[in-house]
C-alpha cells in the first residue's frame, strides 16, 4: 500500500511478536531490511515489494515458519539466495523478481515443489536448473499427493544446462517459463 513512505525499515519492528501482515509495498524505502524483522514467529505475509531495498536477504528468514506468502520484488536486494528459505514449509508464493540475485539456484526444488507459485525473474543467478524429481524428498512436511507448483517463472537469468526431464512429471504445473537464459537440449515430455 503506496502511502510514500521513506527512509529504513527500523530494527525496532521486529518487537511487534504479534504481527501476521507486514505490507509496506510501492514506497521509497531504502537500505536493508533489519534481521529482526525475521525473527517475527507470527509473520505470514511479508511484502515489500517496490522499494528501493538493498543488500542480501538474512539466513535468519528461515526462522519465519508461519510464513505463506513473501513478495519483495522490484528492489535491489542482491546476494546469493539463502538456502534457509527451504526450511519455509508453509510458504505457497514467493516473488523475488526485478532484483540483483546471483549465484546458483539453492533450491534442490525441495521447496519448490509444494509451492504454488514461484517467480525469481530477472536477476542474474546462474548454474543449472535443478531436478525437481530427483530433489522431491521426504524431508518436505508435504508429501507427493500434496505438491501444487502451478507456476515457475525464472526467465531472464544466466541459467544453463538441460532442462531437467523432472518439469515433465509435475501434474499440477500450469505455467513454466525459462526464456531468456542459456538453456539447451530438446524440449521436455509434459506428461
Amino acid at each position: 500500500v503506496s502511502i510514500s513512505l521513506t527512509g529504513t525499515l527500523p530494527d525496532s519492528w521486529g518487537n511487534l511478536t504479534s504481527l501476521e501482515t507486514l505490507d509496506l509495498s510501492l514506497n521509497k524505502i531504502d537500505g536493508s531490511i533489519p534481521s529482526s524483522l525475521f525473527e517475527l514467529s507470527t509473520l505470514k505475509d511479508l511484502t515489500l515489494e517496490g522499494n528501493q531495498l538493498t543488500g542480501e536477504i538474512d539466513e535468519k528468514i528461515g526462522e519465519l515458519s508461519q510464513l505463506q506468502y513473501l513478495n519483495l520484488q522490484a528492489n535491489g536486494l542482491g546476494g546469493k539466495l539463502p538456502s534457509s528459505i527451504g526450511l519455509l514449509h508453509q510458504l505457497d508464493f514467493i516473488y523475488l523478481d526485478d532484483n540483483a540475485f546471483s549465484g546458483s539456484i539453492p533450491l534442490d526444488l525441495e521447496y519448490i515443489m509444494a509451492r504454488i507459485e514461484v517467480s525469481i525473474s530477472n536477476n542474474y543467478l546462474s548454474g543449472e536448473l535443478p531436478s525437481p524429481r530427483e530433489n522431491a524428498s521426504a524431508s518436505l512436511s508435504h508429501d507427493q499427493t500434496d505438491v501444487r507448483i502451478e507456476s515457475i517463472n525464472l526467465k531472464s537469468n544466466r541459467l544453463r544446462g538441460w532442462i531437467p526431464s523432472g518439469f515433465g512429471e509435475m501434474t499440477t504445473l500450469r505455467r513454466l517459463e525459462l526464456s531468456q537464459n542459456f538453456l539447451n537440449g530438446t524440449i521436455i515430455d509434459m506428461g
